[in-house]
Order: structure tokens, then sequence, then C-alpha cells
């Protein structure tokens, strides 16, 4: 049995490890929270939760601010998020989201000036830059590496390294837009590639599919080659009131389970409710 700790802005958490499975122990208090138990998995998170290589123990979305919005602003974003990470009596099983899990949440907000602006592809590379600085930065000082399986398992099982957050000028001001779904960020697949040139030819060649040749983007769409409601363009919006729901889901299943193409957040929206329709008025 060993122990590690897991840091929520100045408080530590002393977490004991099972050295047979890395499986946190915890108590289960009464009330366990939970919205959609179908989705909210607790078992799934504590696997990946704490390695024995790691001195702390965290789950949580690493999100980007790519706008010079204000300072104000942008911990506005942070602070609406952080807030939806909070226990709501529901059950008591073990098996969904549990309020014990919450201390070690963190939401790591990198804000860097030189990323002001940036785009989509460039986070997504800042971004798969730093997966590697981090998981360094978190070894015990007598561990030099993870080995080969620990570091798949984190890089392409667990949402905080596969999956970002970013915010531009839209989503800062959806803050103050009266909207069910705002406000909104944006989530990022990293292992998202853009269609290889033999790729689109197969596209172009299929029917029905609508390629645009001249590589510009079909409306309503944002990104993307087609009018195919399903092609992915590595990126959707999350309302911040998903953030759980969203993690949770992406614990347990793949990108293309819960994605939706953007604009659309989940289908209903035309153009008087798509993000950034109050620019058009």
């Amino acid at each position: 049995m060993m122990s590690s700790s897991a840091v929520q802005g100045d408080d530590v958490v002393e977490t004991n490890v099972s050295d047979s499975d890395d499986v946190v122990e915890t108590h289960v208090p009464e009330g366990d929270e939970i919205a959609e138990a179908h989705v909210f998995d607790a078992s799934l998170i504590r696997r990946h939760l704490v390695f024995d290589e790691f001195k702390d123990s965290v789950w949580g979305f690493v999100i980007y601010r790519c706008c010079n919005a204000s300072d104000e602003d942008w911990e506005r974003m942070l602070h609406k998020i952080r807030s939806e990470v909070q226990p709501l009596d529901y059950d008591d099983t073990d098996d969904y989201f549990s309020r014990d899990l919450v201390p070690f949440h963190n939401l790591h907000p990198i804000d860097d000036p030189s990323l002001y602006g940036a785009s989509i592809d460039q986070v997504r590379g800042h971004f798969q830059s730093w997966i590697s600085e981090n998981i360094e930065s978190r070894l015990r000082p007598q561990v030099t590496s993870l080995s080969y399986n620990r570091y798949i398992e984190l890089v392409y099982m667990t949402p905080r390294y596969k999956y970002c957050l970013y915010v531009d000028d839209l989503c800062i001001e959806s803050l103050d837009q009266d909207h069910a779904d705002c406000p909104v960020v944006k989530i990022l697949d990293k292992d998202w590639e853009p269609y290889t040139p033999e790729q689109i030819k197969e596209i172009e060649e299929a029917e029905g599919l609508g390629i645009v040749g001249d590589g510009t983007t079909p409306a309503p769409f944002l990104d993307g080659l087609t009018d195919d409601w399903e092609e992915d363009v590595g990126w959707m919006y999350m309302p911040v009131i998903s953030y759980l729901d969203r993690y949770f889901a992406l614990v347990k299943w793949d990108w293309l389970d819960v994605y939706v193409r953007p604009p659309y957040i989940d289908w209903t929206e035309d153009e008087s409710t798509f993000i950034g329709h109050w620019r058009n008025k």
C-alpha cells in the first residue's frame, strides 16, 4: 500500500493506492453525486486517477486561453467550469460519480500570451508537446520514465491527455448570452488529422458526400470539406454545463460516440441559435 497526493489549488489530498491494481481506495458517503447515471462511471476515473509512478492524482481537462479578453472574463469562464464539479445527492452506489472524486479535480489553465489568437491546429500541436512535459513533471523523484504500456494508457485512454479545451473570443462572448447552451468552450481531439490527398480523392469519387473541390466549407458548417453531418473536423462546441457529463462520457466512450459537427451542439439549432448568432444583430 502506498500513498499519493492530489493538488487542488493549495489543498493536498492524500490517497491510498493498492499496488496490485492501482485502484484508489475511497470511502463512498451516502448520496453520491450524479447527473445521468449511465454516463458517470466513477470506477473508470479511479482506474486512471493514480499511478504508482506519479506524485499526484488528478483528473479534469486542460484549458487554453486563446484570446486577448480581459483577465476578469477569463477568470469568469474558469469559475463557471469549476463550479460544475460540485456534489449533488443522487445515488449511493460506488459505480457512479461520487463526491470523493471532487478534491482530485484539476482544471489546468494554460494562459500564454503567445497563444492569444492561436488557431485550433496550433493549440493541438502545443497540447501534444505539453503532454510529455507534464507527464515528466509528475513523476516521483526515483522514477525516470513511464513504461510504454503506462504511457499509452495515459495518452490514449484518459480524457486529460486525449482532449483539451479552447477558449476564443466567441466563447468569451457566450458568457453574457441568455441561452441554455451558453457559455460554451471548444473541445479538441488531439489525435485528429486532416484528410490526406488520397483520402480526399476517395471522398470525391464517392457518391452523395458533396465534396467541395476548392477546399471551402459548405454552410452551415464551420470546418470540413463535405456536407456530411458526420464528418469529423477535430473539434466541437461544449456547453459549460456539460463539462462533467462530457468528461465522463469521454472516459467511457470514443470521440465519435459523442461528436457533433459544429456549429451544432445537439442538432436542434438553426441560424437564429447557432453560437455567434448575436454578432449578426
